[in-house]
């Protein structure tokens, strides 16, 4: 059921509105066709030329991407709560500049895709002997790990079976 005289006032107070701040009235356009779904013909085409590239004008972080080689200890015991570390191969290119929004998840899912890692393997990246958490940015590891030292900053990976 519609209202009449509800959207007769709608449209006095709307009036009132622009006129009391010099602008001239605007009208919503009333589509006949308003329940249909969008086709290819009437959609309106955005321009996001200016957007296409929004890392453009990021922050660059230059790494080197190696597979972590742990040390053997000379008597060859292993603690308990070490896993075993599955061998993978090494990139192709170890080098890689990227935005330094990028996050540690999204290098890893790099990595499982050159590498051909399966989803139920757990990968891990390592800097300075310190395991990064997946949702740091390449920012946030710089400046905690890396500051005050030449580019590119070095990153291992690891990977481990299921956890």
């Amino acid at each position: 059921m519609f209202c009449w005289s509800l959207c007769l006032a709608e449209e006095k107070r709307r009036r009132e509105f622009y006129e009391s701040r010099g602008m001239a009235v605007v009208k919503p356009s009333q589509d006949e066709n308003e329940n249909e779904k969008p086709t290819t013909e009437n959609v309106v085409k955005r321009d996001y030329s200016e957007n296409r590239n929004l890392y453009r004008d990021d922050e660059q972080v230059s790494l080197c991407v190696e597979r972590y080689e742990e040390s053997v200890e000379e008597n060859g015991d292993e603690t308990e709560d070490s896993r075993t570390t599955e061998t993978v191969g090494t990139l192709s290119k170890k080098y890689l500049r990227c935005s330094a929004r990028m996050m540690v998840v999204q290098l890893q899912k790099l990595l499982r895709m050159k590498l051909n890692i399966p989803e139920e393997k757990e990968v891990e990246i390592v800097c300075n002997e310190h395991v990064i958490h997946p949702f740091r940015t390449m920012k946030f590891i710089w400046i905690s790990e890396w500051l005050n030292r030449a580019p590119p900053m070095v990153l291992h990976y690891r990977v481990h079976g299921a956890s």
